[in-house]
């Protein structure tokens, strides 16, 4: 496990003009009921220095890990 950082959060706070608005929902996206999005969970709770990240393995014979906690609505 890890977590994001003051640096992640201010990366996100920048660039959050590229985030799509959602216009079905009256400007507020409905992500995954599962886990918000890193740009939610930032937005939404300003007073938090991090959120938790975990790093699960793809495989059993590789070292490829899927960094979970970490879905997001920007671009490429």
């Amino acid at each position: 496990m890890t977590a994001t950082n003051k640096k992640t959060h201010e990366v996100i706070e920048r660039n959050r003009e590229k985030l799509p608005t959602f216009e079905g929902h009256g400007g507020k996206g409905q992500g995954p009921r599962y886990c918000p999005a890193i740009e939610k969970k930032v937005i939404r709770f300003p007073d938090k220095q991090s959120h938790q990240i975990w790093l699960e393995p793809e495989s059993l014979s590789d070292n490829v890990f899927y960094p979970n906690g970490l879905s997001n609505g920007f671009p490429a």
